[in-house]
């Protein structure tokens, strides 16, 4: 039985050969600190909401402050790291604790941190953390409660949502690990939605493998959210439903997917979504010409645009609403060579230049 942490209105801070300390804010209180003092650059937080009390939480993974910089792409990294490494750093722990999952807590539009609000569950790629994460909604301008967890698995850089990758042969290992973290983040869901004020169901979008994710947790778990908006990933043939939505009314999901993606392409996810489409699922793929896996400033528009209007219909309890499919334009040439922009992809497509 998975135990629950209760609130406290101090956070730990420990420096490496000192004794910790006690400061008296809680995680989001130093969250949004560490933003006003520009030590998390370019973080989705508004420093001027007013930080409410916290749970202290004791993290096996050092919390340690992200370094400047977006990081919208899966890291090119080995498969583990050594979590004692970090240990000899100064850290600052600005993660809340639900169902024994860390996560990062952001209040957007103005709204008071003890409203009842819409919620946004946003889930990050391998090798990325909840604050590095944060800031592809920075600006979001509706009242919503923005939770971010981090990863169950630790991984270079960050943390991750299982560890076999979807490029790796192993795919049964992959399916497993999909299905564990989905099954998961279902768990995950029922207790954030209790223990901070929510308007409705919440509202779900994940990149890569959090984009992977997203689309299990939308098909095994329906009942759980109101819409998700993948990006950039794919739902496995193996947890392809067998019958169309439940009784519960399927929740609408929104694709969106660069059609020049090398680490996660694009073909098996117009499978998926064409087999769940002719299952009955409400389904949209939205693909953008010349795209490699990253999240573009037209898909942020679109996405802010949908989950506006998601948190929109929560609040009037109306249905969410999918944009129009839109005819699959052919890429040119050009645009067929074009190098994908991660430097990881760069590597790989070079390599196998050489051994052509």
């Amino acid at each position: 039985m998975r135990t629950r942490a209760c609130r406290a209105p101090t956070v730990d801070v420990a420096l490496s050969g000192a004794p910790s300390a006690q400061l008296a804010a809680g995680g989001r209180g130093v969250f949004a600190a560490l933003v006003a003092a520009g030590l998390c650059a370019g973080l989705a937080c508004e420093p001027q909401t007013t930080p409410h009390t916290a749970r202290a939480v004791t993290s096996p993974v050092p919390a340690v402050p992200a370094p400047p910089g977006p990081s919208l792409s899966p890291a090119d990294a080995p498969e583990e790291f050594e979590p004692e490494a970090l240990y000899d750093r100064p850290r600052v722990d600005i993660y809340e604790i639900a169902d024994d999952i860390r996560y990062v807590e952001l209040i957007t539009g103005g709204a008071m941190p003890e409203a009842e609000l819409p919620m946004v569950i946003a889930l990050h790629g391998r090798g990325d953390r909840p604050e590095r994460f944060a800031q592809f909604l920075r600006g979001f301008d509706r009242p919503a409660r923005v939770v971010l967890p981090a990863g169950i698995v630790p991984a270079t850089g960050g943390f991750a949502w299982f560890k076999i990758r979807a490029r790796d042969r192993d795919v049964e290992g992959f399916v497993e690990g999909v299905t564990a973290a989905a099954d998961r983040l279902a768990e995950f869901i029922d207790v954030i939605t209790v223990e901070r004020p929510t308007t409705g169901k919440p509202v779900l979008t994940g990149f890569s493998q959090g984009g992977i994710v997203s689309f299990a947790i939308a098909t095994r778990h329906p009942e759980k959210i109101a819409a998700a908006y993948p990006i950039g990933g794919w739902l496995p043939p193996a947890l392809w439903p067998e019958a169309g939505p439940p009784d519960v009314a399927a929740p609408p999901i929104l694709a969106l997917h660069g059609d020049a993606d090398a680490v996660m392409p694009v073909a098996p996810t117009r499978r998926a979504v064409s087999k769940l489409q002719a299952l009955g699922f409400p389904v949209v793929l939205r693909e953008y010409q010349d795209v490699p896996h990253q999240i573009t400033a037209e898909m942020r528009r679109l996405l802010w645009k949908q989950i506006s209007a998601a948190t929109l219909a929560i609040r009037a309890g109306n249905p969410i609403q999918l944009p129009p499919r839109m005819k699959r334009r052919r890429r040119t040439a050009a645009a067929q060579t074009q190098l994908p922009a991660s430097r990881g992809d760069r590597s790989r497509v070079k390599r196998s230049r050489a051994r052509g």
